[in-house]
This record gives structure tokens, C-alpha cells and sequence, in this order.
């Protein structure tokens, strides 16, 4: 995933970085360093933010209805709760 894609998707998603960082467990200086293409997220995170790219891409319902759905799942359990949900989806 490119900075911009990641960039992209935090703005999307209406997150500031430390929104962002805390939504998917990792410390505000490496959502910094993807967004300005100094590294890379890779494992799990990195899942997640294809995830949600595609959730959005994918998505009968409007780009918006994602984004308010996964901001809703967000302010419940975060990332955790992000992770069980969507695999219930594919299951």
C-alpha cells in the first residue's frame, strides 16, 4: 500500500493521525512515517488497511455508509472489534 493510499483512506476515514494510529494499535510516529513513505505497515496492520480500502471500493451501499459504519465499530472496540466483525462477514 502506497503513502498516498494510506493517507487517502486516514482522510476518508475523517481521522486525525493519532485517531488513526490508535484505531489501528500502532504508535502515531508510523502512521507519520507511511504517509510520508519512510516505511511501510506490514502483518496484521497492513491487512486491516487493504481491508478497509476494499471495503470501501467493494461496497454496495455509498463510500460514506462504510465509513460511518467503520467509525461506529471503531468508537465500540477498536481494532479488535474491527477484526471479529469482519470476519464474521467472510465467514
Amino acid at each position: 500500500m502506497k503513502s498516498a493510499d494510506i493517507l487517502n483512506l486516514r482522510e476518508l476515514l475523517d481521522m486525525t493521525e493519532h485517531e488513526f494510529a490508535r484505531f489501528l494499535n500502532v504508535n502515531v510516529r508510523s502512521v507519520r512515517r507511511w504517509e510520508k513513505n519512510d516505511a511501510a505497515p506490514a502483518g496484521t496492520t497492513l491487512v486491516v488497511l487493504r481491508g478497509l480500502r476494499e471495503a470501501i471500493d467493494s461496497s454496495d451501499d455509498s463510500a460514506d455508509a462504510v465509513i460511518e459504519s467503520l467509525q461506529r465499530m471503531n468508537a465500540v472496540g477498536g481494532l479488535s472489534y474491527v477484526l471479529v466483525r469482519c470476519l464474521r462477514q467472510k465467514t
